[in-house]
This record gives C-alpha cells, sequence and structure tokens, in this order.
C-alpha cells in the first residue's frame, strides 16, 4: 500500500506532498509565483537532508512570447527642416534613426561646498 498526502498553503503558492509514512516519508514543497509557475522545490530525501531546485524563468520573454510586436523600424520619414530648426537652436544638430537631436552645452557653473 502506498501513502501520499497534500497540503496547500492559505494563499495557494506552495504545494507540499507526503509520499510513504513515518520515517521513511519523502517530502517535498513547490513554491509557485501568481501565475502557476514553480520558482521553488524543496525535498527532504531523507532525514536531515534539505535538496532545493530553483527555476529561473524570464518572464519578459514568456509575455513576448504570448504576445508578439512588430519589430522596430530604423528608418523614419520625417519633413523637419533641419536648416532651419539649426538657424533657430543656433546649434548644429545630429540626425540618426528618425530623430535630429541637439547637444546643447551650458555655461560654467561654480560649484561651493
Amino acid at each position: 500500500m502506498r501513502e501520499s498526502g497534500r497540503g496547500y498553503a492559505a494563499n495557494q503558492h506552495s504545494v507540499t506532498v507526503t509520499n510513504g509514512s513515518g520515517a521513511g516519508a519523502i517530502v517535498s514543497t513547490a513554491f509557485t509565483d501568481n501565475d502557476g509557475n514553480a520558482v521553488l522545490t524543496q525535498r527532504f530525501p531523507s532525514s536531515g537532508v534539505i535538496e532545493f531546485t530553483r527555476k529561473i524563468f524570464d518572464a519578459v520573454a514568456a509575455v513576448r512570447q504570448a504576445q508578439p510586436v512588430a519589430a522596430a523600424v530604423k528608418e523614419v520619414q520625417n519633413s523637419l527642416d533641419t536648416k532651419r530648426l539649426q538657424e533657430i537652436v543656433g546649434a548644429k544638430g545630429e540626425l540618426k534613426d528618425g530623430v535630429f537631436k541637439f547637444t546643447l552645452g551650458r555655461p560654467s557653473v561654480p560649484v561651493k561646498c
């Protein structure tokens, strides 16, 4: 006869399974995240011995796999008059990947401690 039992945490984030009875029982506990993914398993295969198994998963990859999006585009058509913008700002700008940016220095500011 094989004896087995299960016990669930109040928050439903872990389940403890006991296989066998008495001193020969093997106890293991699996801890899960909010989505039910096992993230840690704790086993007691014999008296005084504890084994841990940690499962790492990439939540971002899982979301992206479930809801794929199109890749970002490198070239963006624009109708900016970059020469006019440079005249207005009074500095030279740089166009890269559809973005026209200015890098403006600031005057020296004395630092007092």
